[in-house]
């Protein structure tokens, strides 16, 4: 097992989006979403997680507001590197 970011799902969404990491031992992890100049918008995982798959679910939400529509990513930060997918949200 390796450091892995799944696919975001479903997507492109109106609504929540299901993001799954997979982690091969403990580690500290940063799992956040980024809008497209790279401004981190939420943060979804934060702090030491137990190897294994993973899974959150982000409501399109950036604290108590509800996000424009547009290009989001999804980054996965964790001790050697970090990950990134791309996702768009619809209205």
């Amino acid at each position: 097992t390796e450091f892995a970011l799944g696919r975001v799902t479903p997507n492109p969404s109106a609504g929540p989006m299901g993001i799954d990491y997979a982690l091969p031992f403990e580690a500290r992890v940063r799992l956040s979403v980024l809008d497209i100049q790279g401004h981190e918008v939420a943060v979804l995982a934060d702090g030491t997680r137990p190897s294994g798959r993973h899974y959150v679910v982000w409501n399109g939400r950036a604290g108590s507001r509800v996000v424009a529509a547009g290009v989001y990513f999804v980054r996965l930060q964790m001790p050697k590197g970090g990950l990134l997918r791309r996702m768009v949200i619809i209205h």
